[in-house]
């Protein structure tokens, strides 16, 4: 029996079996790394797709800053008429409960005049110098000489009655304590270029116009008399005398509207009345006796217009507006 041997492969054969193994190998490694790049790529894609949606969020949340951006005018002007409004029922208080220190200084004045109508013989000078009022007018109707012993009589009891007259015209005792301070709101139309229309609002009740002379003469008529002196100072300093002069009921309170028309003021309308309210400040000894010190705060029309706004509703404010004209028509612009 012949013994078995093991015959070895060619050379050839092994070399072309190890090309066999290298590429088997050299393919199942491309599976992997392509598996593994597959892999890869979805994540990736998964991952764009995840940016994408973010990428969408973000655009639809910068659309909506960009719209509050865009709102945020008509949002201030909401916010400022609910702090001028706010504002202007909170000093028209002020104005209301400061009446009191007015009638004290008052009060203390009448009694000065009371103690001098108190002394001897003053009420018989006070008849003598009103017979001498009521015959004024006839005496040159007598002799020269008559005339000048009437006169110089008269000059006497005006002498005697002086110190009784300037008690009454005194100014009142400005009040010793603490100051507050009250707004009035200016406001020019339009802000820029010829002036058509100025609205002044105060912080007194429109029943001081409404109720005219029935009031009585308190701390919040003294105070629309004084502005409205230094309106019309200021239409005389401006060349405007003749200016329609409106009032009308702002929530309650007291406006004044002065309507220029094409006859625009012939010098800075603003500069005059600042300049006219510092000399009324200088001669209103009744809201010194009160501790009433006045400031104007100048704002743009439209704040004050009554233009509804939309939005928040802890912002809106349905102010009514002033009156008609051009007051209701300008382009926004907070003048502090």
């Amino acid at each position: 029996m012949k013994a078995e041997t093991r015959m070895t492969p060619p050379l050839m054969a092994q070399a072309l079996d190890e090309v066999v193994r290298w590429r088997e190998g050299q393919a199942d490694g491309a599976r992997a790394r392509l598996e593994e790049i597959t892999g890869e790529q979805q994540r990736l894609s998964e991952d764009v797709a995840e940016l994408q949606r973010q990428i969408a969020t973000l655009e639809g949340l910068a659309d909506r800053v960009r719209q509050d951006v865009a709102e945020l005018p008509k949002l201030e002007r909401a916010r400022t008429r609910a702090a001028v409004d706010k504002g202007l029922d909170a000093e028209a208080e002020v104005v209301r409960s400061r009446d009191s220190l007015l009638r004290v200084a008052q009060d203390r004045r009448d009694e000065r005049v009371s103690a001098l109508l108190g002394q001897p013989d003053v009420a018989r000078l006070i008849e003598e110098f009103e017979q001498f009022q009521e015959a004024e007018a006839t005496l040159n109707l007598l002799p020269d000489g008559y005339r000048k012993a009437i006169e110089a009589h008269h000059q006497s009891v005006r002498e005697r009655l002086r110190p009784l007259m300037e008690a009454a015209q005194s100014p009142l005792e400005p009040y010793a304590e603490e100051f507050v301070a009250v707004s009035v709101i200016g406001s020019i139309s339009p802000p820029q270029g010829q002036v058509e229309a100025l609205a002044v609002l105060l912080p007194v009740p429109f029943a001081v116009f409404e109720e005219g002379a029935e009031r009585g003469e308190d701390l919040a008529c003294l105070l629309a008399y004084r502005l409205i002196a230094v309106i019309g100072a200021t239409l005389a300093e401006v060349g405007q005398p003749d200016a329609t002069v409106q009032y009308a009921d702002y929530r309650g309170l007291l406006a004044i509207q002065v309507w220029f028309g094409d006859d625009s003021p012939r010098s800075d309308l603003r500069e005059a009345f600042t300049s006219q309210l510092d000399r009324a400040r200088e001669q209103s000894t009744e809201l010194a006796a009160a501790g009433i010190e006045i400031y104007t705060i100048w704002l743009d029309p439209e704040v004050i217009a009554g233009a509804e706004d939309e939005g928040d509703p802890e912002t809106h404010v349905d102010a009514p507006a002033i009156g008609g004209g051009p007051m209701d028509d300008e382009t926004p612009q907070v003048e502090a």
